[in-house]
């Protein structure tokens, strides 16, 4: 873990632009620096005393899944608890069951930027990022809908026409309950400069979602249904499904078939309206957080067909730059705990027959 900890700087600009998104967006986080720091002095015995209390408070949940009856998953868990209680000094605490991490929830119409040194390579990496809300089953389809329509034309726009880098990608995000819509340039040109291309693209989107026909529209929620319902290919597969329902807090173990029973009530118009509301430059409900990193010999320069107006203003405007991150979360208000999925808890405006998730 140490070597670890120390060979983190020498990470790829994506790898760290991820780590200070994380950093900006969960309500609890070290950073590497810290965790890094927190190991100086560190012996054998303080890894010992803490291995003593490890157990003294805990919670335990498990997933049995394959050729095993009811009767025999509750015996196992029964056995793991003794285990822990006899041997491990064990205090069950299911008040830690509650105790999920969440992530802030960014004020409407905000555009935040953080910026971070990469003191090992000479390229830059943009992220941005654009939050949404809570996950329930209406909103992650339009998210996860809008970014499949937007994939393509990412990538064509800003590495094959831009050029603007190798790594060039736009995927939904989820932390912790919360969700949105990422956009990752790793690039060896000015930061502000790759921003304003992405901002450019976007704003581009909304004509674009207007001109899709009608089929290819239906071909991409077809794919979209295909690719959803497509059944696990092993029992390793269909447990790694049920178990991040289990680590997410959510328990949605019917969340293919719930969401892409929502997904056939979603209409274009639909999509361009949450763009609207959400993606659009000047949208009430944009929340934009941005993180540049950095080389430490700094930005290259500027191409000289891109005037210094569009690349310090314009499209970006003046976002607000944060320095301390603790300060900058101490601010913000946290979204809702994370609650197990329920039908009464979802929005039913959309005409969808209800679908109960069970294991």
């Amino acid at each position: 873990k140490l070597r670890q900890l120390k060979n983190f700087a020498a990470e790829q600009p994506t790898t760290h632009a991820g780590h200070h998104m994380r950093r900006l967006i969960r309500n609890k986080m070290w950073s590497n620096a810290d965790l890094l720091q927190s190991m100086e002095g560190l012996t054998v015995d303080d890894v010992q005393t803490c291995l003593r209390s490890f157990f003294s408070q805990c919670y335990i949940e498990g997933l049995m899944h394959g050729n095993i009856t009811t009767q025999e998953g509750v015996s196992i868990m029964e056995s793991i608890e003794r285990m822990l209680i006899e041997k491990g000094g064990a205090r069950p605490d299911p008040s830690l069951r509650h105790d999920l991490l969440r992530d802030v929830q960014l004020p409407d119409g905000c555009s935040v930027r953080f910026e971070a040194i990469n003191k090992v390579h000479k390229s830059s990496c943009v992220e941005t990022y654009y939050q949404v809300g809570m996950e329930e089953t209406r909103p992650n389809v339009l998210v996860e809908l809008f970014c499949q329509l937007i994939k393509e034309q990412c990538f064509s726009v800003l590495r094959t026409q831009k050029q603007l880098g190798y790594i060039v990608s736009s995927n939904v995000r989820r932390s912790c309950g919360s969700q949105g819509i990422r956009v990752l340039v790793q690039t060896e040109k000015d930061a502000k400069m790759v921003e304003t291309c992405i901002e450019d693209f976007l704003r581009g989107c909304r004509d674009f979602l207007v001109d899709l026909s009608d089929d290819l529209f239906t071909k991409q929620v077809e794919g979209m249904k295909t690719r959803r319902l497509e059944k696990p290919k092993n029992l390793g597969q269909e447990t790694s499904k049920y178990i991040s329902e289990i680590n997410s807090g959510h328990c949605n173990f019917n969340r293919d078939q719930i969401e892409m029973a929502c997904l056939e009530t979603v209409t274009k118009d639909d999509v361009i309206q949450f763009y609207d509301d959400y993606v659009a430059l000047g949208a009430k409900k944009r929340r934009k957080l941005c993180v540049y990193i950095l080389p430490e010999t700094g930005n290259v320069a500027v191409e000289a067909d891109t005037s210094s107006d569009e690349v310090d203003g314009g499209l970006l405007g003046t976002p607000e730059l944060v320095g301390d991150i603790d300060r900058f979360k101490s601010g913000l208000s946290l979204f809702p705990q994370v609650r197990p999925f329920s039908v009464e808890s979802q929005s039913h405006d959309d005409g969808v027959p209800p679908l109960r998730s069970q294991l």
